[in-house]
């Protein structure tokens, strides 16, 4: 009787698990300088501490986030302590500013590598005139910034 009643309540467990919906709460990033890392993100894109750290056997990480009740998920920038090699990884952010050419701008001041700016590029075959700008952060994660006003307030930004 006693198996039979655990059996129930791990199936219950599962399936109701199963049902929910799960949130994102954060995207980490492995970055090969912290302090520099945690300064970009800061200081050239507005994000703030969570005020959470962590130090661990294998990697050191703050959280941050970017302001706001509805600014979407938080980002853990994580050095790793046997050194190994995060640059240029296959990541990309994806940002909405209100000005595309602001940000253009503070990337370029930075000594910032610019992948793409406004304009007519082809896209699924066709020319389609794009309003984003896209460019590497310090560790060569592409950052792609489009302009606010073409954020889906559905909550994916799509």
């Amino acid at each position: 009787m006693k198996l039979q009643s655990l059996l129930l309540v791990a199936v219950t467990a599962t399936t109701t698990f199963a049902a929910q919906q799960p949130i994102l709460g954060a995207f980490a990033i492995g970055v090969s300088n912290l302090t520099a890392s945690t300064d970009f993100y800061m200081n050239q894109l507005g994000f703030v501490s969570t005020g959470q750290t962590f130090d661990v056997a294998s990697y050191n990480e703050i959280v941050l986030k970017l302001p706001g009740a509805s600014s979407g998920s938080a980002l853990a920038l994580m050095q790793f302590k046997d050194g190994r090699n995060v640059e240029k990884q296959a990541a990309k952010l994806m940002l909405f500013v209100e000005d595309v050419d602001v940000m253009l701008k503070k990337m370029e001041d930075n000594g910032l590598e610019i992948l793409a700016r406004p304009g007519v590029t082809l896209v699924n075959g066709k020319n389609t005139t794009m309003p984003t700008v896209m460019a590497r952060d310090p560790d060569g994660y592409i950052l792609e910034f489009n302009p606010l006003s073409t954020f889906n307030t559905s909550g994916t930004g799509f």
